[in-house]
């Protein structure tokens, strides 16, 4: 696990790095406004000193090996959860925002143990609707429209 760690934190650095680098061009901090630039680079930082805080932790960390089961019955629920965002992705495409949504939200909720319809139809159209309203309406953003519109 140690070397997974190192490995990760220096793809994170990498990673945080060309982000950085990648926003150059974008607009300086103006008066109040903080400018385009100021949320990645921020996020950008903050993913270098947490990569960081990684790696010296595992190397002062003893490795001791704990392989990962694949066939353990616990598994079964990354599995589908693996499978219920690649769904997602692809009826986001084809079926835009809405629908996508619509299927995810309670795919996901019964992945994690809710049973109760009407838990699961409240907070499916209530939670779309809610991000629906917020990003048409208040931010006035897009939102993926099936392809067929």
């Amino acid at each position: 696990m140690k070397k997974w760690n190192i490995g990760l934190a220096a793809v994170f650095i990498v990673l945080a790095t060309s982000i950085f680098i990648n926003t150059q061009k974008y607009a300086i901090s103006t008066g109040d406004d903080p400018g385009a630039a100021f949320w990645p680079r921020a996020l950008a930082v903050i993913l270098v000193i947490l990569s960081v805080i990684m790696a010296i932790q595992s190397m002062l960390k003893e490795s001791r090996p704990s392989p990962i089961n694949f066939k353990a019955p616990e598994m079964k629920n990354i599995y589908a959860m693996l499978v219920i965002f690649l769904l997602f992705a692809i009826l986001l495409y084809f079926g835009g925002f809405v629908l996508a949504s619509l299927l995810f939200i309670p795919a996901v909720m019964l992945v994690l143990g809710e049973r109760r319809p009407i838990h699961i139809v409240l907070t499916s159209v209530i939670l779309t609707g809610a991000v629906y309203f917020f990003f048409t309406v208040l931010l006035r953003i897009t939102l993926p429209q099936p392809f067929f519109m």
